[in-house]
């Protein structure tokens, strides 16, 4: 059968609104039931009566097994009409027929007398009009398909106003228009945005009705007074608008929506804190032009400062990069700030009208520092002005006028000494892309001023040039910089090939040029000198001891990783092949490869790490999705031709990196799948590590690895040594990555890779298969390589940033699978995720300072001012009455003796356990607790603390089995920094937390009894905690998104000999922390 779809009741099917139009016991004349999936729905589930009209037999006699009534026969010879004579239905349905007919009008003025007077014709019809469809005809392309939007059964086609025409004409009314939607990367055309001209896609992506996929109208007999009109959905045209309050301790955000369509939020009232000195309003639109103004009182607000390419008036230019602008409201504390938004443009600007806008900042720049040299040097000599006027029509022929070439023999690079003093830069590579043009890329930044720098190619370096600016997230974490500046750069030389060495201006902030002689082969400036700068650069933030502890890790990290290399990657060959022979289970484990373009040198080493594998049942399945360079196809049938054990399918057609894999999983005949990258490297020992564990445990169907980088000489470097299963920070990042194996009845159960995910199809892969896994294992051991290539996200993270989009979307799924009310946002890292779950209620939270020799009126009125949940308590014992803290309804004073005791006084639904030295940083802190604390299993969650300089205390408690001891993780590192892996930066589950912040359910506290308070400050909580885990079954999340900072940064030093004593118990189990990796580089 060729529509043998299944029946999708989905809210966004048009078989989904369809049936829910219909009532309960209705009598219905359907019109091309096709494959009967929804007519057997209707009689069966909605004991509906139904009588069909379908002209292929094979169906009709199909159909016919099920509904009561029948005509075979064609649509529009009405031969039907004879047959259902004087018979009236309450629906009649036309589910995508419609459009297969020559004179749909005909066909809805013959059904009309067959329609009873309170009945419905329901109709579902594909919209020609689809931004899919259109970016095709633009494109001169329009292509028929067997079945979708372009079906080539398809004979007549309506836009909006040709159905309200069609209908009008024929005396039937809409009592209901609703639509299916379906972004344009999402269905089956191909076609993508990117394949229109800049300048037009904006107009495209926000179209009303460039993302509606089918029309479903509900038709009536008489005229409706307010028929439903549902409105129309589009996902370009929601856009986040975070207004950022600054002040000298803290910044506070609030973030608005805007719609382009509803004009949400486009205009809203901001109030403004006491201590608010800016206010930053952050579009996240990327790229575009947008009127904003603020008024307070009704009078305009001047900018502070913003990063826009060029302004007139309210009007504002962004390029690429994270937009903003700021605003002084030093003297309007305490007031309420007007904020008008209108979105004129978003999207990226054309080459013409970036070159436009950048032109004219520059030469506005470049005038106002012209006529101020002016008026200082009237009455110098004539060479000084005419040396000016030689720069300026210099610049104006290689920027205003790129394609002059006037020859400047004259070069002569600025002294080292000098360049190294003003900016540091860095060319990451030098490419002849082809005969005739080179790509430079690197980055760089101004040290006095810690801008980004502009880079020129004199005039006799090739006809023309273009710099594109990025941001750079590693050089900006790295060198702690403004994170809005843009320090990447690309220049692309036409007319131009380079050779030995390339001449380039570098132009800072105050318009000082420097003069740099580059080439592929930069003199690397010796590690120690480079990183001791470094290390100077960061005392201020991070003090002495600090930067001496963080200069000297960095310094010692990359050759550790060597001796780690060396001192853990030992094999004895002959005992292991020993051991893989007296294995009972030897598995054939399917290797799924998808290719596409990949250089020989990377595939070759891709595929010889297979063949090298200690553990040789295994079988590799190349997919080659279409590729178009000409080595692919040959080399792919070499490999073929002399390994048996290699699979090859070539695709027709390009379907990205999904589709791909997936014709590589249908060649897989092993027990087990794996997935590798078409240039990256599997360690020797891979497919045995993988198969030892199996032995070991059979009942595993989920399998990871640790990896790292490898450079394309060759060299290893930035090793990941992953955490154990840990299921709350999987929802964060996909911290798995690579090398995963899955049991092949895994894949068949959850499907394969879902190409509505591309960029993140790993990622939504991983959270289905765990989802729906037996078991899953980590093998804590560098199984893979993964190659660091220009444009690979292992080397810069923003080289895919739609991965990222599709990362959120993927998570969004997620969350419907497990039926969990949530919000899914991208952080500001790349890669990475919030989830903020939506509860009904707002449960009561007992707040209970522990005395740790702090100010407990300080700490208490704090919590009071600083907390944005207001349905709390703060419990205190009653020899704090006399300590003059504000009186309130909220602090509660009882007579107790210990802080258990005082605990079981708690009318709220949580305890929250701190310290009385430590305050909240920010105001939505036990909101952020609560996220996660009120998830099902979840046993305790803990905060974030931080010192005074904002350096970490406490970020979770792991345990340290061979050195006997617990260890606080990351601290001393600063909290501006992510940490390893995120670890500082997302929600994980530790193996403990601490009092110092700590909240658990009141009936959890008194299940297990409370803290055993015969132990030190710190061990109570890890205490608390095991037996929590043990006795409950209750997970224990460390939340980072819940800051408190230690005003007195009280000690956390652990008494050495108690820490001994508790972990030698034997009340307690857990001696193994769940979650920990046993490596470590010094080990």
């Amino acid at each position: 059968m060729k529509y043998d779809f299944q029946l999708d009741l989905g809210d966004n099917t048009s078989t989904g609104k369809m049936i829910a139009a219909i009532k309960d016991n209705s009598k219905i004349l359907e019109f091309g039931p096709g494959n009967g999936r929804m007519t057997e729905y209707l009689v069966k589930e909605k004991n509906c009566d139904v009588s069909i009209v379908e002209f292929d037999p094979e169906l009709y006699k199909h159909v016919m097994t099920f509904s009561n009534d029948g005509y075979l026969g064609n649509i529009e010879e009405y031969k039907w009409c004879d047959h259902f004579q004087n018979q009236t239905f309450d629906y009649i349905l036309f589910a995508d027929v419609l459009e297969h007919l020559l004179h749909p009008e005909e066909t809805l003025k013959q059904v009309r007398p067959f329609l009873k007077e309170e009945g419905r014709i329901l109709i579902t019809f594909p919209n020609l009009a689809h931004n899919a469809v259109l970016i095709d005809l633009f494109n001169n392309k329009l292509t028929w398909r067997p079945t979708g939007l372009l079906d080539a059964t398809h004979k007549t086609f309506y836009t909006q106003a040709g159905f309200e025409k069609v209908f009008n004409e024929q005396q039937l009314f809409i009592a209901e228009e609703d639509y299916t939607f379906a972004p344009v990367e999402t269905i089956e055309i191909g076609s993508e945005y990117r394949d229109l001209p800049k300048q037009i896609q904006y107009y495209f992506r926000t179209r009303p009705y460039g993302e509606v996929y089918q029309y479903f109208f509900s038709l009536s007999k008489k005229e409706i007074q307010n028929p439903i009109i549902h409105p129309l959905q589009n996902s370009n045209v929601e856009f986040p608008v975070r207004y950022i309050q600054k002040s000298a301790i803290e910044e506070k955000e609030t973030t608005y929506v805007c719609n382009l369509y509803t004009k949400e939020n486009e205009k809203v009232n901001v109030p403004i804190d006491a201590q608010t000195e800016k206010l930053k309003v952050v579009p996240r639109i990327w790229s575009g032009v947008l009127n904003i103004e603020l008024r307070c009182s009704g009078q305009k607000l001047p900018i502070f400062e913003t990063n826009a390419l060029w302004q007139d008036g309210t009007t504002y230019a962004f390029g690429q990069g994270e937009p903003y602008i700021e605003f002084d409201v030093t003297n309007l504390q305490n007031q309420e700030v007007e904020v008008t938004l209108e979105f004129l443009y978003i999207g990226d600007l054309s080459y013409l009208e970036g070159k436009i806008i950048s032109n004219a900042q520059y030469l506005n720049s470049r005038i106002s520092s012209l006529e101020n040299q002016i008026v200082e040097l009237n009455n110098q000599n004539q060479e000084i002005l005419e040396k000016n006027n030689d720069i300026c029509e210099r610049y104006y022929r290689s920027v205003i006028n790129p394609t002059a070439k006037v020859l400047n023999q004259n070069f002569k690079p600025s002294p080292n000494s000098v360049v190294e003093k003003a900016i540091h830069y860095n060319i990451d590579a030098i490419l002849n892309v082809n005969d005739h043009t080179t790509v430079v890329k690197g980055w760089g930044y101004d040290k006095q001023t810690k801008t980004s720098l502009s880079f020129f190619i004199p005039e006799n370096e090739g006809s023309s040039f273009e710099v594109k600016t990025k941001g750079r997230p590693d050089v900006t974490e790295q060198y702690e910089l403004m994170q809005h500046e843009q320090y990447g750069f690309e220049i692309t030389i036409e007319n131009y090939q380079f050779k030995k060495y390339l001449n380039v201006v570098v132009q800072r902030e105050n318009q000082e040029e420097l003069y740099i002689r580059v080439s592929d082969k930069q003199p690397k400036k010796k590690l120690l000198r480079r990183k001791a700068g470094f290390a100077l650069s960061l005392l201020k933030s991070r003090g002495i001891l600090n930067t001496v502890k963080y200069v000297g890790f960095r310094l010692k990290n990359k050759d550790m990783y060597a001796s780690w290399i060396k001192r853990n990657e030992v094999y004895d060959v002959e005992a292991i092949k020993k051991e893989i022979q007296a294995f009972k289970f030897q598995p054939k484990i399917s290797i799924v490869v998808p290719i596409y373009n990949v250089e020989e040198k990377w595939l070759n080493a891709a595929v010889s790490s297979l063949k090298n594998q200690f553990y040789s049942n295994w079988e590799l399945c190349l997919a080659d999705d279409c590729s178009s360079a000409e080595h692919i196809k040959p080399l792919l049938e070499k490999y073929a031709k002399e390994d048996s054990r290699i699979k090859v399918i070539f695709r027709e057609k390009n379907g990205h990196i999904s589709e791909a894999t997936n014709s590589a999983i249908t060649l897989a005949t092993g027990d087990y799948i794996s997935f590798m990258d078409n240039d990256d490297e599997l360690s020797i020992n891979a497919l045995y590590e993988v198969v030892k564990a199996l032995n070991e445990d059979e009942s595993i169907d989920f399998i990871y690895s640790d990896e790292d980088k490898v450079t394309t000489d060759g060299q290893r470097f930035d090793p990941f040594f992953k955490p154990n299963w840990n299921p709350t920070l999987i929802l964060g990042h996909n911290y798995i990555t690579h090398y995963v194996v899955v049991k092949k009845e895994l894949i068949e159960k959850v499907g394969y890779l879902n190409t509505e995910f591309n960029g993140s199809q790993d990622y939504d892969f991983v959270l289905r298969a765990t989802e729906a896994a037996n078991k899953i294992h980590h093998i804590p051991r560098i199984l893979y390589h993964w190659r660091t290539i220009e444009t690979s996200t292992a080397l810069d993270p923003e080289s895919k940033t739609y991965a990222y989009v599709a990362g959120k979307n993927t998570l969004r799924a997620a969350m419907e699978r497990k039926q969990t009310a949530a919000k899914v946002t991208m952080t500001p890292n790349y890669g990475t995720y919030k989830i903020d779950y939506e509860y009904p209620t707002q449960p009561k939270v007992t707040i209970i300072p522990i005395s740790n020799g702090g100010d407990i009126r300080v700490c208490v009125e704090t919590y009071l001012n600083e907390s944005s949940y207001q349905n709390i308590e703060i419990l205190l014992f009653d020899r704090n009455m006399n300590k003059k803290i504000k009186k309130s309804s909220k602090v509660v004073y009882k007579s107790a003796k210990t802080i258990n005791e005082l605990a079981s006084y708690a009318t709220g639904e949580y305890l929250f356990f701190m310290n009385d030295t430590s305050v909240p940083k920010n105001k939505i802190w036990l909101e952020e607790l609560l996220n996660y604390g009120r998830q099902p299993g979840v046993g305790i969650v803990g905060a974030k603390v931080v010192n005074q300089n904002d350096m970490i205390l406490n970020a979770g408690v792991s345990l340290d089995k061979e050195d006997n001891s617990f260890i606080f993780e990351d601290r001393g590192v600063s909290n501006k920094t992510l940490g390893y892996y995120f670890r500082i930066s997302l929600p994980r589950n530790v193996y403990a937390v601490t009092e110092e912040g700590l909240l658990i359910k009141k009936a959890h506290f008194e299940v297990v009894k409370g803290f055993d308070e015969s132990l030190d400050a710190q061990l109570m909580g890890i205490e608390l905690s095991l037996k929590v885990r043990e006795q409950l079954g209750g997970t224990i999340v460390w939340e980072p998104y819940s800051v408190l900072t230690d005003l007195y940064n009280a000690s956390r030093e652990l008494n050495k000999a108690q820490t001994e004593q508790f972990l030698e118990e034997t009340h307690l189990k857990q001696t193994e922390d769940p979650y920990s990796n046993p490596n470590r580089l010094d080990r």
